[in-house]
């Protein structure tokens, strides 16, 4: 009857800290393993870099269609811009101009 009674008192003293380190164990891997934790934040920081650098190359193309565009605002439209892109989308060619088609058009840079 003691080694019973001796039993129920340890477990009862046991009961409380093993509550505490299943609920630190529980925390523990959400921290790196959950929706929010360090594995998801790792991920997200990679996942922002490569879309900085995305609206970066983006943004320098825009760049560059908006300088394009200016040089072809009526009444200040650039004479060779003009040239170039008349001769781009009406297919024309001066006498003696060797003109080179591609199947697939040029990628813009």
């Amino acid at each position: 009857m003691q080694f019973m009674r001796t039993l129920q008192d340890r477990s009862r003293a046991l009961i409380m800290p093993m509550i505490a380190t299943l609920c630190l164990a529980y925390l523990g891997y959400h921290t790196i393993q959950g929706d929010r934790g360090l594995r998801a934040w790792v991920s997200l920081r990679t996942q922002l870099v490569e879309v900085k650098y995305e609206q970066a190359r983006i943004k320098q193309k825009h760049d560059w269609l908006v300088h394009k565009a200016s040089l072809l605002r009526r009444g200040k439209a650039d004479r060779d811009m003009l040239d170039e892109a008349l001769r781009r989308h009406l297919h024309l060619g001066r006498k003696g101009e060797i003109v080179i088609r591609y199947r697939k058009p040029l990628p813009i840079n």
